[in-house]
């Protein structure tokens, strides 16, 4: 079966992504759909989609995988209780809570449960709660509000127990009190406009969903989530999910070591208006400008210690060589020329962690993250420096920003894991050496997002000192 029309139909309708022309899921969806429609060939269910956008909606159901349990990644619900909703409430009466591609509702109604056992059930006089998804199948489960027991996976037995009800086959209804807080819309996340209760929302979560779509859709869905927000509002990723992060408008934040999005309005510089280009043969001539010395322009700088490629690369010259002092002649050179040479900060940051010299690598780790917020070198010499000072706390906060920025990056996953064994932490521990050794083996030694200095060993030998460190990890765990 040709599959290319199919792909091409679910990506204009809805943006969803699908691995290849070869899915088997995408196959087995639409023998399914043609059994269904007691139609013969894939010719005659494919004009069946270019007539029927429920039809597309029907087979689009199909394709998406929404798993889903209640308090997933439960930090974010904490947060959300404990800082986000008391400071909007500073500001305002009334919040307005959405959760986007929500699926089955478990998200929701665990916000849900979670405000009515902070606050009490009044609380709902005061924050919305909306869910969407673009599934009707999952929406239909989410408004029966009756789970399975795979939707409870910590230990749930306290909410389970206050909020559910067990049924006769086994399965959990949730109270009435509890499922008339959420409401729920079919809405497509790529469209341009969201219903009227959708927008001016305060906070949005959003969280594994964006797997789903291409590059495209997900900018285009990033972005019409900002417009949904209103000024202050904040939007909330799962923390495997990093996006494009120059976005007007959204600035990541960070509180208690987790991150998210604050939309935050950013005013425009108007541009200046350009003057028309005069000719030569138009400038008007007078005695005046006749008898004017004109100056001569000034000769361009060919003068290689006034270059600042030259002056970057013989600063890294006798850094590699260990004479810091010649080092530091030609980068503070070339940063009299470009202040803001990110390059040249983060290597003086670098020589300056060699030399124990700690409060000035930090300055200078500031400095780049002013300029470049986004900068992973300089966030994982910050997370260095705090390590170095013993100041575990912070040193966890930077190497979880890079990895929240860029998951990929084998060497903040390195150094949590070291500092997680430090501390006990086993299953962290374990948790993020495995993560380090699966992306240094994709992405190999050289993308550390550390730039000056060679590692000490090679990539073979940093796979087997993981390796290691989680076979030890394992034998504690059994020993515990």
């Amino acid at each position: 079966m040709e599959l290319t029309p199919f792909v091409n139909i679910i990506n204009k309708n809805c943006g969803l992504i699908v691995e290849s022309n070869n899915s088997p899921n995408l196959s087995a969806a639409i023998y399914k759909r043609m059994t269904t429609k007691h139609l013969e060939n894939s010719e005659q269910y494919f004009n069946c989609l270019l007539n029927s956008p429920e039809e597309i909606q029907n087979l689009t159901d199909l394709l998406t995988n929404n798993e889903t349990y209640f308090f997933r990644e439960r930090s974010h619900f904490q947060i959300c209780i404990d800082h986000l909703i008391p400071d909007i409430l500073k500001r305002k009466k009334a919040i307005k809570i959405v959760s986007a591609g929500c699926s089955t509702g478990e998200e929701p109604y665990s916000l849900a449960i979670a405000l009515a056992d902070r606050y009490g059930m009044d609380i709902f006089d005061t924050v919305s709660i909306f869910g969407f998804d673009i599934n009707q199948t999952v929406l239909r489960a989410a408004k029966n509000g009756e789970f399975r027991s795979n939707s409870f996976r910590d230990d749930g037995t306290a909410y389970r127990g206050k909020h559910f009800q067990k049924t006769e086959q086994g399965n959990y209804k949730l109270n009435l009190l509890i499922k008339g807080a959420v409401q729920f819309f079919h809405v497509n996340l790529s469209q341009s406009h969201f219903p009227k209760e959708l927008c001016n929302v305060d906070i949005i979560f959003y969280r594994n969903v964006s797997i789903y779509f291409s590059q495209q859709t997900k900018k285009l869905i990033l972005n019409n989530l900002r417009k949904a927000l209103n000024d202050n509002g904040h939007l909330i990723l799962s923390s495997t999910e990093t996006f494009s992060h120059g976005l007007e408008g959204l600035v990541l934040e960070e509180i208690d070591g987790h991150f998210f999005y604050i939309k935050k309005n950013v005013v425009k510089q108007i541009p200046q208006k350009t003057l028309p280009k005069i000719k030569r043969n138009e400038v008007p001539r007078s005695s005046a400008l006749e008898n004017r010395k004109i100056p001569t322009a000034p000769k361009p700088l060919f003068d290689k210690d006034k270059n600042p490629s030259y002056l970057f690369e013989r600063g890294l010259e006798y850094a590699i060589k260990k004479n810091y002092e010649k080092s530091f002649s030609y980068l503070e050179a070339l940063l009299a020329l470009e202040p803001a040479n990110i390059e040249a900060q983060n290597l003086c940051a670098t020589i300056y962690i060699n030399l124990q010299q700690l409060e000035k690598a930090k300055e200078r780790c500031q400095n780049v993250v002013a300029l470049d917020e986004w900068n992973l070198e300089a966030r994982l010499l910050s997370g260095i420096v705090a390590r170095m000072e013993d100041n575990y706390k912070d040193a966890v906060k930077w190497f979880k920003s890079v990895s929240f920025i860029q998951p990929s990056c084998w060497t903040a996953h390195m150094y949590l894991a070291e500092l997680y064994n430090l501390e006990d932490d086993i299953k962290g521990a374990y948790r993020e050496y495995s993560l380090a050794l699966k992306h240094l083996m994709k992405s190999g030694v050289e993308k550390r997002n550390l730039s000056y200095f060679p590692l000490a060993c090679n990539q073979e030998q940093l796979a087997h000192l993981f390796e290691h460190n989680l076979e030890s990890l394992k034998q504690r765990t059994n020993k515990v």
